[in-house]
């Protein structure tokens, strides 16, 4: 079991009542002008089934999942888009912490984690956890810890490496001492380390798949409880069943229970939802509540409903004029109103995000003080700013967007974007549109090749990447990609702020004197309102790990089945 250093402090942060409670539940319709026209009630979750009332598990099916966006590559440490869901299917984490539910640890290839003190990590390797079947040339044999070794060594060296922001700046040294001990060591006491461990791209592949890794760009075999299928770039994805998966279910029989997994690219949402309700697809995300509200039938489904850990964003290239004013910076925050984002597209069904999104409770600046200093629609205001900056005039900026897709705060990015328009307008800013593929949009927004982006982003479950993209290192740690915000300070601060481990109570003290600090700067990364997500998922679909409320954890869990 995980050593009592770093579980007490977990287990002392804030838990799902935080995040519950500082959900945005009861919604309203609203006119374009942003205000609330009357009051709907948001419709609550099904509550998950007593023990037994599901039935025994059945083997068989295969599971008809989709995507918004394309699957970008199935690199498990590189790619940023789609596949990255699919990760913790294929391939196996050490040990997976629920950001969510800080008490749940998922040990999968490290069967123990030992911590004698507050920047060693000896984690034991599980016996019996062999390499899937496969056409790739890997042979079908045990993992050991140099498999870890190796991919760790691969996070830390390669640039693209989304966990890189850990292993370059805080660990300091690794080794497989031998087959079953694999040891990690940090330069200093670091508040995520066993976060950055189970993440999705961080993942443990076998090690003969590094050694040639174009290979996984396309296809992937590991010791999880499925095999990459077949595989076409902006179509579909498939998953195969691995027959010496080594878990077992709770009736004794090897995991998975299904035969496979399909995913297809639907970014039209009508077509999502003829999809749904014809049974081609098993799970359906509806806009809003009031579509969930319209659609639920507890005949047929049942109703996840969750806050979403990501958002819509704003992003300025700081580099470029005029964006490297802050003045610029700051009369592009005063022309957008948060509140209108709320109640047109979500209904009311939502909350204004700070630096650190509400979804993370306490570590979220207090919504009073968001509104009344850092979020503030003046329009006037953006405008003074800008002739003072040169543009009496006002400014004509290019906007970048993926178009034809979902929205990663809720709703339709189709949705965000005649407001954001209308916004930018009001304050003075005319925007030349830029609506791309999600391919092509992505691959410039790796690159910084943009002036300004509404930005689709993953899932933060911790407020570390949240800050991260306000450094000189930025979110993936390399000092190049997506957004750079170069700023001593700040960096100064924000590595402080990793460092803290001792008590909760100092982290969220330090997280909100961070997010203060930025403001102060005009940050060039502005998220906008998220909602609760709100998934209706057909009855036949049973022992739903998305209903135990563990986050991205729940997705390296393989206990589910269909009733067909």
């Amino acid at each position: 079991m995980a050593g009592e250093y770093w579980q007490r402090f977990w287990q002392r942060r804030l838990g799902r009542r935080s995040f519950l409670r500082a959900a945005a539940f009861g919604a309203g319709a609203a006119a374009l002008s942003g205000t609330l026209a009357c009051r709907e009630q948001a419709p609550q979750a099904t509550p998950p089934p007593a023990a037994g009332e599901e039935g025994p598990p059945k083997r068989g099916g295969r599971s008809q999942a989709w995507s918004t966006v394309t699957f970008d590559q199935l690199d498990p440490h590189i790619s940023v888009a789609a596949s990255t869901a699919y990760f913790p299917r294929v391939y196996n984490t050490l040990v997976s912490q629920s950001q969510q539910k800080p008490d749940f640890f998922y040990y999968d290839l490290a069967e123990t984690l030992e911590q004698p003190d507050a920047v060693t990590y000896i984690f034991r390797i599980r016996p019996g956890i062999r390499v899937a079947p496969n056409n790739l040339g890997v042979p079908e044999r045990e993992l050991d810890a140099q498999d870890a070794y190796a991919n760790w060594e691969r996070i830390k060296n390669e640039p693209r490496a989304l966990a890189s922001r850990f292993s370059k700046q805080f660990l300091a040294s690794h080794a497989a001492q031998d087959a079953r001990t694999y040891v990690m060591k940090t330069s200093d006491p670091y508040a995520w380390t066993i976060y950055n461990v189970g993440l999705a791209v961080s993942t443990i592949a076998p090690r003969e798949l590094l050694a040639n890794p174009d290979r996984l760009r396309t296809a992937g075999a590991g010791g999880g409880p499925f095999s990459f299928g077949r595989f076409v770039e902006g179509e579909g994805l498939s998953l195969e069943r691995n027959p010496t998966y080594y878990r077992k279910g709770k009736d004794d029989r090897p995991l998975p229970y299904v035969d496979g997994i399909d995913v297809r690219i639907i970014p039209d949402r009508a077509a999502r939802l003829a999809a749904f309700q014809t049974r081609q697809i098993h799970y359906y995300t509806a806009a809003n509540f009031r579509e969930a509200q319209q659609l639920m039938d507890p005949n047929n489904y049942y109703l996840i409903k969750e806050p979403i850990f990501s958002f819509m964003a704003v992003t300025m290239n700081a580099e470029r004029a005029p964006f490297s004013d802050p003045r610029v910076r700051r009369a592009v925050a005063r022309s957008i109103n948060h509140e209108q984002f709320i109640n047109v597209v979500h209904l009311g069904d939502a909350k204004v995000n700070g630096i650190v999104h509400w979804a993370l409770g306490d570590f979220a600046l207090p919504e009073s003080e968001l509104k009344s200093r850092y979020l503030v629609y003046n329009p006037q205001e953006a405008r003074q700013l800008l002739s003072a900056a040169g543009y009496p005039q006002g400014l004509r900026i290019k906007m970048m967007y993926p178009a034809n897709t979902g929205a990663s705060g809720g709703g339709d990015v189709s949705q965000y974007v005649p407001i954001l328009i209308e916004n930018l307008r009001s304050g003075g800013i005319e925007v030349e549109q830029e609506p791309l593929d999600f391919g092509t949009w992505l691959d410039r927004y790796r690159r910084r090749d943009y002036d300004s982006s509404l930005s689709l982003n993953q899932v933060y479950e911790t407020a570390e990447v949240p800050l991260d993209w306000h450094t000189s290192w930025g979110p993936a740690g390399d000092g190049v990609s997506w957004n750079i915000f170069r700023d001593p300070e700040i960096d100064a601060a924000v590595r402080r702020v990793k460092q803290i481990t001792q008590s909760v109570q100092e982290l969220v003290r330090a997280i909100h004197d961070v997010q203060r600090l930025i403001y102060s700067k005009d940050p060039s990364f502005i998220p906008l309102p998220s909602s609760s997500s709100n998934t209706l998922w057909w009855n036949f679909v049973k022992n739903n790990p998305g209903r135990l409320g563990l986050g991205v954890t729940a997705l390296f869990l393989a206990d589910w089945w269909l009733d067909l």
